[in-house]
């Protein structure tokens, strides 16, 4: 799996953090990939919910799931596109009157390196650093 970090603050407590992060209804506000993002099945904050995300220019719908949530230091997510996994994790902190997080970007597809490419697929890092930017311009923070 190719794999990228990248950080950023924000100036939120943990806590405001985690709820606004746990909600993956609220990835079209930051990743800018989602253009819609709606409960599917599970309960909003739990483990295993699930959401049909609508992304990229064709508009297609992917299967998105919080795959661990840890309060209030940890959310991780996992987005299903047909044979292409997407899994990001972002671990926080309290730092001054905010938060630094650390956000792991990882994919992985069963479909061979050419067809990624001819497909136009970002890098594990190309979306490492575009959500980071998404989020922190979402968050009113910076990347670090």
């Amino acid at each position: 799996m190719e794999t990228f970090r990248v950080e950023l603050t924000a100036p939120l407590d943990p806590g405001a953090l985690h709820a606004y992060l746990e909600d993956l209804a609220l990835h079209p506000e930051w990743r800018f990939d989602v253009t819609s993002s709606e409960l599917a099945g599970g309960l909003t904050g739990g483990v295993g919910a699930r959401y049909d995300q609508r992304v990229g220019d064709d508009d297609r719908l992917v299967e998105a799931e919080l795959t661990d949530s840890e309060r209030p230091a940890m959310v991780a997510f996992s987005v299903v596109d047909g044979r292409d996994r997407l899994d990001v994790e972002l671990v926080f902190e309290p730092e001054g009157p905010g938060c630094r997080i650390a956000m792991d970007v990882g994919r992985s597809s069963t479909r061979r390196p050419w067809h990624r490419a001819r497909r136009g697929a970002p890098s594990a890092e190309e979306l490492a650093v575009r959500y980071g930017r998404g989020l922190a311009e979402r968050l009113g923070g910076a990347l670090v």
